[in-house]
């Protein structure tokens, strides 16, 4: 996986544990 690839799937997997910390 290129660096951008990896950078993106941080940004979704941070922005999917917001969302699921606020639905609680």
């Amino acid at each position: 996986m290129n660096p951008l690839q990896e950078l993106q799937a941080a940004q979704t997997r941070r922005a999917f544990l917001e969302k699921t910390t606020l639905g609680l």
